[in-house]
């Protein structure tokens, strides 16, 4: 099936990895699943600066993503 729409720049919180190190997003250009740790530039240019796995909860520079 077709992925889909995703706002261009927008990434997308897929998953969260069970010891919270690690917050897997789509990246919007490729539209493939990335992985990234606490201190990583997101495609968007957002800074990854929290994870929460209990709360399933992301926190950036730019914005808080929870896991739909």
């Amino acid at each position: 099936g077709a992925a889909p729409f995703v706002p261009l720049g927008m990434a997308i919180l897929v998953a969260i990895g069970p010891d919270g190190k690690v917050a897997v997003f789509t990246n919007p250009t490729t539209r493939m699943p990335e992985q990234f740790k606490v201190g990583d530039r997101l495609p968007s240019g957002e800074t990854l600066k929290s994870i929460d796995a209990a709360s399933g909860r992301v926190v950036t520079t730019a914005k808080e993503y929870g896991l739909e």
